[in-house]
């Protein structure tokens, strides 16, 4: 739950990780991730620091969504591990690849499940254009959800599979 406000040369920006568990992200807002069944939507919460109270609920994910991007993007998942050297010489950076793990999604549903018990997160970055025709407007640099390497396999379970590279 890291989150933070700034100003970059009198311009906003918002940056925040919120999961199910109350974010105080900012001086004086929280926020929170809910799913709602009833509406078929994950919600992000708004509250107030000072009184606590719910300012805004209107900003939501519907499910319908939610499962078209996850399931269209993530039925698989190719994990691949790598070991990482610099050579100074050359100043290159290298890459040796150690393993390969294949992963398929369990559900939707663990999906919803795994972001009520805080596994999941989403990750905002909202900035203002600067400058040009958009200069003002709300420059979304990547709205993410999010799972830690550890937690992979609560929301997807390894296949094998069977490679030839004769």
């Amino acid at each position: 739950m890291v989150g933070q406000a700034e100003i970059i040369q009198n311009i906003k920006s918002f940056y925040a990780r919120i999961n199910s568990s109350i974010c105080r992200c900012t001086r004086k807002y929280s926020f929170q991730l809910y799913v709602n069944y009833e509406k078929e939507a994950v919600e992000l919460k708004i509250y107030h620091n000072s009184t606590g109270k719910l300012v805004n609920e209107e900003l939501s994910w519907s499910f319908k969504h939610l499962k078209l991007r996850l399931e269209s993007k993530l039925s698989y998942l190719a994990y691949v591990t790598v070991e990482r050297y610099y050579e100074r010489a050359t100043k290159t950076l290298y890459y040796k690849y150690q393993d390969i793990q294949f992963f398929q999604l369990s559900s939707f549903e663990q999906f919803l499940k795994l972001i009520e018990t805080g596994y999941v997160y989403v990750n905002i970055k909202l900035t203002y254009f600067k400058k040009g025709p958009r200069e003002g407007g709300i420059d979304d640099k990547g709205t993410t959800f999010e799972i830690h390497q550890e937690n992979l396999q609560k929301l997807f379970h390894e296949v094998d599979v069977q490679m030839d590279f004769s």
